[in-house]
């Protein structure tokens, strides 16, 4: 069905793609996996006609016989969603923030074929309720749905014409264990009942264990290695596949452990959060409770995770511990005082948080200097410039970065170091809690386990607490003294992590241990 021969990509002077040569056939899934920068997007996006402005494609991509290289935007826009289905790593980005979900999925069908819009509608439904979105009116806006729920519609937008070949690039980056492993049943399902074939790019190689049936792995724009998927993972004959199998099990080493008969540094006591109802048309219905009483202590030095699908109230339970929101009920402790939205500024720099997307939280027009010293207004005496600076470059020395890094701007650095920078920031004024949200979901194996060993070794040495709301079961396992599983808004089991990953006790729990990806047991399973 695919067959790329000899592909280069170049972008000026700088050769990105290096003489790919790859084929597919019908009914095939291929893995494509290697760190950020390898070219594994770039090769996606040279299929699909959409390189970078400015780029020279060369070599052969023949697809169900003829050649795309080459072919006018028209004849590329025929192929695009109806024949080739694209699914693109970040859905709030790919999906269109003043249309509905219902009219975006239609769009594609009216785009492609000769139906009334009443027609391109229901196509439209059927898709949505193909990816688990039955409960979703088609008249929701993509700001109303959670990150997982936004990767279905993308994943329905790419699906509803039943495309031939499709590209999955990071898919199942923002969702859920259990949601992951259901798209990822989905996008299988298509392949074997319609005989279509699918690219899937990740850097989660026990998800590409499980699913592909060959992988081809890439190091700066080359493949370095491709083969069948068992043998290739079983035999790991290239140093660099080695290497990214070594760091997908990769577990950080913690020189202490904290106190557990310390007092709490941070604390929720029998915690309540109410969302206003649906409003009706003389007045809004009965408050929804999100949060029915939920209570939790993390003492000096302790790393929590807190985990849970999509919709289990992480989030919602993360903003109330911040005094982003008010609460109903119970109370918020933060080193030993009442923490509300009426706090004083003060109080603030005990906790500070570390956002899932350092691209997407650090301001592009900003120096490094000053997006580290943001929250230095918080510290009673204020800085002169020349301690602001000198404070900086020491804390960016601390996660790893050299000191001149601080003149520099955002996209001038790789996606972990702008992570290491956000670390810094939430450093910079000496908390005693770091709330973490997703903060390596989008980082590839490689720089995950660097910025986990980052954190582990600056909580050995400043005694800083971290809590880690994450969908990421391994990421748990292998960082977290205790771990708290969440769901419906409620804490259903608590522990220390290692008990909790060896005899869970709820079942809930038992069901995202069993669909987390998991290497050994994807290429036991093919044994």
């Amino acid at each position: 069905m695919l067959e790329i021969r000899d592909l280069k990509l170049i972008l000026g002077d700088k050769p990105i793609l290096k003489g790919l040569t790859l084929t597919l056939e019908a009914g095939q899934v291929l893995g494509v996996v290697g760190e950020s920068g390898s070219g594994k997007s770039m090769t996606a996006l040279s299929i699909l006609g959409l390189p970078p402005g400015g780029a020279k494609i060369e070599g052969t991509i023949r697809f169900e016989g003829g050649d795309l290289v080459g072919l006018s935007e028209a004849e590329l826009t025929r192929l695009r969603g109806d024949r080739i289905g694209m699914v693109f790593q970040e859905p709030m980005t790919a999906l269109n923030p003043v249309m509905t979900i219902g009219e975006q999925v239609a769009e594609v069908v009216r785009v492609h074929r000769r139906v009334t819009r009443a027609e391109a509608k229901a196509a439209a439904r059927q898709a949505l309720d193909r990816v688990g979105l039955k409960d979703i009116p088609s008249a929701r806006y993509p700001h109303e749905l959670s990150g997982g729920q936004r990767q279905r519609v993308a994943i329905a937008i790419a699906l509803v014409l039943s495309p031939r070949l499709l590209v999955a690039d990071e898919p199942t980056t923002a969702l859920d264990v259990t949601t992951q492993a259901q798209i990822l049943d989905l996008l299988l399902r298509l392949v074997r009942e319609d005989g279509a074939a699918l690219i899937l790019i990740s850097h989660d190689l026990a998800l590409v264990a499980q699913a592909a049936d060959r992988v081809a792995v890439m190091k700066n724009g080359e493949i370095v290695e491709q083969g069948e998927t068992g043998a290739l993972f079983q035999a790991l004959a290239h140093p660099y596949t080695r290497a990214l199998a070594a760091d997908a099990e990769h577990a950080p080493v913690r020189a202490h452990r904290p106190d557990p008969g310390a007092p709490p540094v941070l604390e929720a006591r029998q915690v309540v959060r109410d969302y206003p109802g649906p409003r009706g048309f003389l007045r809004a219905g009965p408050p929804i409770r999100v949060l029915p009483g939920v209570s939790l202590e993390i003492r000096p030095g302790e790393i929590v995770g807190l985990v849970g699908e999509s919709g289990s109230g992480k989030s919602t339970l993360l903003r109330a511990l911040l005094a982003l929101e008010p609460v109903q009920g119970g109370e918020v402790r933060l080193a030993g005082q009442p923490f509300t939205p009426a706090s004083p500024r003060r109080s603030r720099r005990a906790i500070q948080l570390v956002f899932q997307d350092p691209t997407g939280s650090l301001d592009p027009r900003w120096t490094v200097e000053r997006l580290v010293a943001e929250p230095l207004h918080l510290l009673d005496a204020r800085l002169s410039p020349t301690e602001r600076r000198a404070k900086v470059q020491a804390m960016l020395v601390k996660v790893g970065l050299p000191a001149d890094a601080a003149d520099r701007y955002p996209h001038q650095f790789s996606g972990g170091q702008r992570q290491r920078i956000a670390i810094a920031r939430a450093l910079i004024v000496e908390p005693e809690v770091i709330a973490l949200d997703e903060a390596v979901s989008a980082l590839d194996v490689t720089v995950r386990a660097e910025v986990l060993d980052l954190l582990a070794k600056l909580s050995d040495e400043l005694g800083v607490a971290y809590l880690f709301v994450t969908h990421d079961m391994g990421v748990v396992r292998g960082l977290t003294d205790r771990v708290l599983v969440m769901r419906k808004g409620e804490i259903v089991e608590a522990g220390p992590t290692a008990e909790v990953f060896a005899n869970p006790r709820h079942p809930y729990t038992a069901q995202l241990i069993a669909a987390t990806p998991n290497l050994a047991r994807a290429l036991a399973a093919r044994a």
